[in-house]
C-alpha cells in the first residue's frame, strides 16, 4: 500500500452529527460543504491525481464542494483515468452526465441520481435505466442501487445480476459510498463482478445496520 496523503485547505472544515435517542432512532445534521478556492482545488486534483499513479483503483464519491464545476470535476476524474488506474465513480446530477464521455471502469449511481442525469422519468426500471447509461457514457460497467431493494449490476461481458441485502437496515446515510468500497474491494480482491457486487450490497447494509460505522462480517 501507499501511505495516506492528506490536504489542508483555508476553509473551515465541514462538521456533521449525529444524535441517537434512547430508541435507537438517529437524526443527522449536516453542514454545507464549504466552498474551495482554486487554489485549494488544484493543490488537491494535484495531490490525488500523483497519488492515483501508485495504485491499481481509484474510487471518486461524495458531494462537490460550492465554487467547483461540473467541467473541473470531470477533467479531474479523466486525470485519474489517464493515470492508468481503474476510476469507480459514484456521482449524481451534472457531475455524473459530465463524467459520461470517461472510460471509467465503474459507474455507481442511485436510480434517482441516474434518472436525474439522464433527464428521464424517475419511475423508469432498473434495467432500462442501465441500458440508457451503456448507450450515454463509456463507463465499462454500471451498477444502480435503489435502497432496500438492492443493486443491480450490467458488467463489461454483457452479464447482468442483482443483489438484494438480508436484512434492512435504519441507518443508511453513506451506505452508498460502503457499497462502492466494497465492490472495489472485492475486485482487488479478484473476486468475480457478480461477487462484487453482492459484497457492495453487503458492506452498504452493515453500514445501514448501526449508528455510526458499520461492522463488516
Amino acid at each position: 500500500g501507499i501511505p495516506m496523503v492528506s490536504h489542508g485547505t483555508i476553509a473551515e472544515t465541514r462538521t456533521c452529527y449525529s444524535v441517537a435517542d434512547d430508541a435507537g432512532q438517529l437524526t443527522e445534521f449536516y453542514e454545507p460543504n464549504p466552498a474551495l478556492s482554486i487554489e485549494d482545488w488544484n493543490s488537491f486534483r494535484k495531490l490525488i491525481v500523483d497519488a492515483s499513479r501508485r495504485v491499481k483503483w481509484a474510487t471518486v464519491s461524495g458531494s462537490v464542494p460550492p465554487g467547483i464545476s461540473a467541467e473541473m470535476y470531470s477533467k479531474f476524474v479523466g486525470q485519474l483515468c489517464d493515470t492508468g488506474c481503474d476510476v469507480a465513480l459514484d456521482a449524481h446530477d451534472e457531475f455524473l452526465r459530465a463524467c459520461f464521455p470517461l472510460e471509467l471502469r465503474v459507474m455507481k449511481c442511485n436510480v434517482a441520481e441516474a434518472a436525474s442525469a439522464l433527464e428521464v422519468d424517475p419511475g423508469m426500471k432498473r434495467k432500462s435505466l442501465l441500458e440508457m447509461l451503456r448507450v450515454k457514457s463509456k463507463a465499462r460497467n454500471i451498477v444502480l442501487t435503489e435502497g432496500d431493494a438492492g443493486a443491480e449490476g450490467l458488467f463489461e461481458d454483457d452479464t447482468t445480476a442483482t443483489a438484494v441485502p438480508s436484512r434492512r437496515g435504519r441507518f443508511g446515510v453513506g451506505s452508498g459510498d460502503a457499497f462502492l468500497g466494497g465492490m472495489v474491494l472485492a475486485l482487488v480482491r479478484g473476486q468475480s463482478w457478480v461477487e462484487a457486487l453482492v459484497v457492495g450490497t453487503e458492506a452498504g447494509q452493515a453500514n445501514a445496520m448501526l449508528p455510526g460505522a458499520g461492522v463488516l462480517g
